[in-house]
């Protein structure tokens, strides 16, 4: 018997209380509207659903099809902060024209277009004047359709809340891990998310990158600015103890926007003097790898050249503003070309922070 890991169980099950409810989609418009449900305007912005995936849920709820549980935190005043389910009642609440953006302003309504399943749905609203709409039938059918609210109470310890919405959106989601992260970062501190979003946006840095679409959609711009932020003041031996970078990012997710000894004001210019370096001495092609893999070859973002580069300059960039660039893009170079493919972060910084020691 494992006496350890039977008291470990229990005491992390005893920090986290639940409850479990079926609630009808009209009880849950009722909270929303008498203010009992905060749905987070704050962070509705950092991911949305497109238009067609808005129709194919609301075409679910008509079709009668189960709809997956929302999860909500209950605050010490009764509110329900929505944890899970952010996309699912705000459409819910859009097509019926309730929904309120960021300023509390009414968003317009949701007008559906056809599927492949229910073309009749083209131009189809709630209960919209100059639209066709749901009968007054299906209006009550809708509002009856139920749905699984988990409610983690508030006696619960006071991370179960990030926690949860963490265990919920990584593994098989539609959410980048750097988007799960800002929301993490948002219950921390929506303050700090909204310095963190300065500086990832930051014009040079973007520049520097050269990221494409596809990459900027995921948020993996926020992602390299994060593991910048959380690196770049690290002492070797703390580096070489990070087993797992991602995880390692998540935790700082969680920490740094509680963390009175983080000095933003340092981390923001360093990270603005570094990649003003780079974007003057190295353009676009700072952190690009050829890849001649692909059919036809195409440029990538490659994390190595960050971790060497933007990470093993930083604690040296003061000496480097009058440096020749062409020399610091020539020791670049050779760093790369002898860099092997299975060299570990940490390694990379520290060998990184090496060659750069010296202007």
């Amino acid at each position: 018997m494992n006496t350890n890991l039977e008291v470990a169980v229990e005491r992390h099950r005893r920090s986290t209380r639940s409850e479990s409810y079926a609630m009808s989609i009209g009880e849950l418009m009722n909270l929303y509207v008498a203010d009992e449900m905060d749905l987070h305007p704050d962070y509705q912005r950092l991911f949305r659903w497109t238009h067609q995936q808005k129709v194919d849920f609301i075409e679910s709820v008509l079709l009668r099809i189960p709809l997956p549980a929302i999860f909500v935190y209950q605050r010490p005043d009764g509110v329900w902060d929505v944890v899970d389910g952010l996309q699912r009642l705000s459409t819910i609440f859009e097509f019926v024209g309730i929904l309120r953006d960021v300023n509390a302003a009414p968003v317009e309504a949701l007008i559906l277009a056809a599927t492949e399943l229910l073309p009749e749905l083209q131009g189809v609203a709630y209960e919209a004047m100059d639209h066709r709409t749901l009968t007054t039938a299906q209006r009550i059918d809708f509002k009856r359709q139920k749905m699984d609210v988990k409610i983690i109470l508030s006696d619960s310890d006071e991370t179960a809340k990030t926690d949860l919405f963490v265990r919920l959106n990584t593994g098989g989601t539609p959410l980048s891990q750097q988007e799960v992260r800002n929301v993490v970062m948002y219950m921390a501190s929506s303050e700090f998310l909204t310095w963190f979003k300065d500086v990832s946006g930051l014009h040079v840095f973007r520049q520097a990158i050269a990221m494409s679409a596809h990459e900027l959609d995921e948020a993996y711009h926020e992602e390299m600015a994060l593991r910048f932020i959380s690196l770049y003041s690290l002492h070797d031996h703390e580096l070489r103890g990070i087993k797992d970078v991602p995880s390692f990012l998540t935790r700082q997710a969680r920490i740094l926007p509680r963390d009175d000894t983080f000095d933003r004001q340092a981390a923001s210019e360093t990270f603005r003097a570094v990649f003003t370096f780079i974007d003057r001495a190295f353009g676009n092609d700072a952190f690009t790898a050829y890849d001649t893999v692909s059919d036809p070859p195409n440029f990538g973002f490659d994390e190595a050249s960050f971790d060497v580069l933007a990470l093993g300059l930083a604690p040296f960039i003061d000496s480097y503003a009058s440096v020749d660039d062409s020399l610091v893009k020539a020791k670049m170079e050779r760093l790369m070309t002898d860099l092997h493919p299975s060299t570990t972060t940490a390694d990379r910084i520290i060998l990184g922070r090496t060659a750069f020691r010296r202007a």
